[in-house]
């Protein structure tokens, strides 16, 4: 018998549509002999400080750092029974098919769940990035070794880990230096959260403590031959200048425009440089997420979960969550760059 084991359950109907259809279960789906089963987030996560051992439950700066290596995991909350019921199918399994997303962390979610359940046999690695049933079933025809993908899933592994440790460790230190000090409540500290934190502490300090200057541009517009343009006044030695070069004294300002307005112009030397502008590449979502904010107003969680209908409900774009904006041949050549997204934004407002 064959499993394969999706992600999450839109990705398994693709699946089980593209392979002919089956008989929904409980937790999985019978396509002949084989079996269709998902995940719904991470199954498993780490075990925190006192899974370990309980006397860590009490945070103590002497029992700093906390270092868990190797690390265990457990089931996710509300993640019991469907993890169970994968672990099942993989006793029953000769061969299994990991499609889990195609990025690090879809590696990590199903690679963990065979690892543990000790799954010995062959793993084949299918890379899904558009639901639709023609594309699902050339992607199916073109397994891999899940072995060749074990990079993206150490990659995965090493950064929740990381995050786990840099955040209890100094989460506990500053809270119980803080507590020393006199202060209440919890002072978290994360490997993520708090550089940006801090990214936006400065940006916010920056902005109460701006101070408006002015400087001035003083753009002529010329006519040479009948043909009209624009050109902005570049600054001289000795004019008054700000720290950025800027004209900075409006009576300044207004003498050079006064001595050159109505004077006859010189172009002392023109040159032409032929350019070409490649038509720009597909979204990315971090930058769909800049544009649909500023041109829509759409906050990014809402941009992540429209996008995340697109795929998995209308099958209109490739993976959402990719930072690559290329697009390989095959998908090029199904015309994906005449689906415009930014339209479908549009219509959803």
């Amino acid at each position: 018998m064959r499993l394969y084991i999706a992600e999450k359950p839109e990705l398994a109907r693709a699946i089980v549509e593209a392979l002919g259809g089956g008989q929904r279960r409980n937790g999985y789906i019978e396509v002949g002999e084989d079996r269709v089963t998902w995940c719904f987030g991470h199954m498993l996560t780490l075990l925190v400080p006192e899974d370990y051992d309980p006397n860590l439950k009490r945070w103590r700066m002497e029992d700093l750092p906390i270092i868990n290596v190797p690390w265990k995991k457990k089931p996710g909350h509300d993640k019991e029974e469907q993890l169970g019921i994968i672990k099942g199918l993989l006793g029953q399994a000769q061969e299994v098919v990991h499609a889990g997303d195609p990025d690090d962390e879809g590696q990590l979610l199903v690679d963990e769940v065979i690892a543990d359940a000790r799954f010995r046999g062959p793993v084949l690695r299918v890379l899904i990035n558009d639901n639709n049933k023609a594309l699902v079933q050339r992607a199916l025809g073109a397994l891999r070794p899940n072995q060749e993908f074990a990079g993206l899933s150490a990659a995965a592994e090493a950064r929740q880990v990381a995050d786990q440790m840099f955040g209890f460790n100094l989460t506990r230190a500053c809270t119980l230096a803080a507590r020393a000090k006199g202060a209440q409540g919890i002072w978290s500290v994360g490997r993520v959260q708090t550089p940006i934190l801090g990214l936006v502490v400065r940006r916010d300090r920056a902005h109460a403590g701006h101070v408006a200057v002015f400087y001035y541009v003083l753009v002529g517009s010329f006519t040479c031959e009948s043909l009209g343009f624009n050109a902005i006044y570049q600054v001289a030695a000795g004019d008054p200048v700000d720290d950025e070069g800027r004209l900075s004294d409006p009576k300044a300002a207004e003498r050079i425009a006064l001595a050159c307005r109505g004077r006859p112009a010189v172009v002392e030397s023109a040159v032409t440089t032929p350019k070409e502008e490649p038509p720009p590449l597909p979204y990315n979502l971090l930058g769909l997420q800049i544009d649909a904010s500023r041109k829509w107003g759409y906050p990014p969680d809402a941009v992540k979960d429209i996008t995340q209908s697109l795929r998995e409900k209308h099958k209109l774009i490739t993976y959402n969550r990719s930072d690559s904006r290329y697009l390989n041949n095959e998908l090029f050549s199904d015309n994906y760059l005449d689906r415009s997204v930014t339209t479908i934004l549009a219509g959803q407002r």
